[in-house]
């Protein structure tokens, strides 16, 4: 049974956007905001900045864009690994680089791409589709832990009526 048929509120959508031209990350966040469900979207100019917010944010989604001063894109999503290994991540990017996007496959293992200038219904959709499969793979583990958890219980049960017979 899902939270909402339960009556709880589901948990907001998190999204972090990584985007050093602030009306690009301004537009992109009301755009999230505007156009997708219970999300909560964090913006930063640098990857230097998105890695101090990463550990307490856990995002359901990381968007970076490729070209910035002191940290690329590339640079900041492989980074992100290291705390957020299963987060699904996105590199928009202006420059349509065979070589980028050879090395973000490779490198930072980043399976999504947004080209600049961005349209977006694409993203919307893709976002959407993204933060719909996190949301069922959470469902999913939840339900696991909840199954291994009644194992272990009935386990020490049957151990505990073994014991005293």
């Amino acid at each position: 049974m899902t939270p909402a048929a339960q009556g709880e509120q589901e948990p907001p959508r998190r999204i972090l956007i990584v985007e050093d031209e602030a009306d690009i990350r301004t537009v992109l966040k009301d755009l999230l905001e505007a156009g997708l469900q219970r999300v909560q979207v964090t913006a930063v100019p640098s990857g230097m900045e998105a890695l101090r917010v990463l550990p307490q944010l856990r995002p359901d989604v990381i968007i970076s864009d490729y070209k910035m001063p002191g940290m690329t894109g590339l640079e900041f999503l492989e980074l992100s690994r290291a705390t957020a290994p299963e987060t699904p991540k996105v590199l928009m990017t202006a420059f349509p680089d065979l070589d980028v996007a050879v090395k973000a496959i490779n490198e930072a293992h980043i399976e999504n791409f947004f080209q600049k200038p961005l349209d977006p219904a694409t993203v919307l959709a893709k976002l959407d589709r993204i933060l719909l499969m996190q949301e069922q793979k959470r469902i999913k583990d939840l339900a696991l832990s909840r199954g291994i958890e009644a194992l272990k219980e009935r386990l020490a049960q049957v151990e505990g009526g073994d014991s005293k017979n």
